[in-house]
């Protein structure tokens, strides 16, 4: 599994930025694993179960005035 943010215009100091679903809005990247106020490409290769079916969930926190940036999370399902 993948999870990437790339920051493309840098967010506003105190923002903080993670990936994950509803039930664990950092599953895929927690805020320590980027720093939003750097324009990067934030890659992350894992091994994660999501057992849940929530959506991606992207949690963007500190009331940042400027930024911005995509996220994706690529996944397989192996065949049964």
């Amino acid at each position: 599994m993948r999870a990437y943010l790339n920051v493309t215009t840098l967010y506003s100091g105190g923002a903080t930025i993670s990936l994950g679903t509803a039930a664990n809005a950092s599953l895929f990247m927690t805020t320590a694993q980027n720093t939003p106020q750097t324009v990067n490409l934030y890659d992350i290769q894992q091994d994660t179960v999501n057992a849940v079916s929530d959506p991606l969930l992207v949690t963007v926190a500190g009331s940042p005035g400027a930024g911005a940036a995509e996220a994706c999370v690529q996944y397989a399902t192996p065949l049964s």
